[in-house]
């Protein structure tokens, strides 16, 4: 693996902080790892550095695309997953991300077809390959949209799992990796999904909002962000599931519909009183009480059945 020079690194951290001011509402711009920007950009700050052999392969981030649907009155948005290399043996990856928004035919098809643009029109610098693709995506994704919701049975479906609202609660026998954590909290951001996530042993995930988006959530953590974990190390457990369903504005909130059904505010990690000879497990008598507090008690026991007993 050879290190990029510093003019080519100084242009990939150009390429993050342009997008991030182009894209800077909440969650529009999302870095998987923010550690790995501070990385480059500590490097390029220190000009007695020799090399970047030190600097991760890649930098990976989210872009969320608004697409403007003639029969809608509000843009939706669609989620661009892009690798940005930091040496010459990876190369710029940039796909579709899963989404309620489209069937699964027509996310294939888009997918394809953005593929088969990039091919064709990919330059240099990475940025304008990365604006491109978000530039294809705004002016082909419509046709798309619109021939996936004018079958009638589709869009009841689509418009049933748009009204449907559901908070999951999952157990892990130990979160302790920070990038891993830290993922846990930014992925949720591109499914306007809210929760928390507690780590050490064990390990306590809820996530709440758009029930369609949540299993997409997952599998992004456990394909991407888990990517490098051995599959007999991927251990998480569903405990419950409570769902609701929305019926035009019952749950309040303009723009948000669910937001009369949220119990957390934004996706963060708490922790509670840390203990033990690593210092990695919580008090549970405190994760109780703030669970109680957030109105959500019974989540105790369906996290810890054998406690109730």
């Amino acid at each position: 693996m050879s290190s990029l020079s510093r003019d080519a690194l100084e242009e990939r951290l150009a390429t993050l902080e342009l997008l991030e001011s182009m894209f800077c509402g909440e969650g529009e711009f999302v870095l998987r790892d923010t550690a790995t920007r501070d990385r480059l950009q500590s490097f390029l700050s220190s000009p007695d550095e020799p090399n970047a052999s030190s600097l991760p392969t890649a930098i990976d981030f989210r872009v969320t695309v608004p697409i403007t649907i003639p029969t809608k009155d509000e843009p939706e948005n669609l989620h661009l997953n892009c690798r940005l290399p930091l040496c010459d043996s990876t190369s710029l990856t940039i796909s579709l991300a899963p989404t309620i928004l489209l069937l699964r035919e027509k996310h294939s098809q888009l997918s394809t077809l953005l593929a088969d643009h990039l091919s064709t029109s990919a330059s240099s610098p990475e940025t304008d390959t990365i604006l491109e693709a978000i530039s294809f995506l705004q002016s082909s994704a419509p046709d798309f949209r619109t021939s996936s919701t004018s079958n009638p049975s589709s869009q009841s479906q689509s418009q049933s799992n748009t009204n449907e609202f559901l908070r999951e609660w999952y157990y892990l026998p130990s979160l302790s990796t920070k990038s891993k954590r830290q993922d846990l909290v930014t992925y949720a951001l591109s499914y306007s999904l809210t929760g928390f996530v507690t780590p050490g042993k064990p390990g306590i995930l809820c996530v709440e909002g758009p029930a369609a988006n949540i299993p997409l959530y997952i599998s992004d953590i456990k394909t991407i962000s888990w990517a490098d974990i051995p599959p007999g190390h991927k251990k998480i457990s569903a405990m419950h599931s409570e769902r609701f369903t929305v019926d035009g504005g019952a749950g309040g909130g303009g723009k948000d519909p669910f937001k009369g059904l949220r119990k957390f505010d934004g996706m963060t990690e708490v922790t509670f009183d840390l203990h033990g000879s690593r210092g990695n497990r919580n008090s549970l008598g405190q994760l109780e009480e703030f669970l109680k507090g957030k109105g959500v008690g019974e989540a105790f026991g369906w996290l810890f059945p054998d406690l109730q007993q």
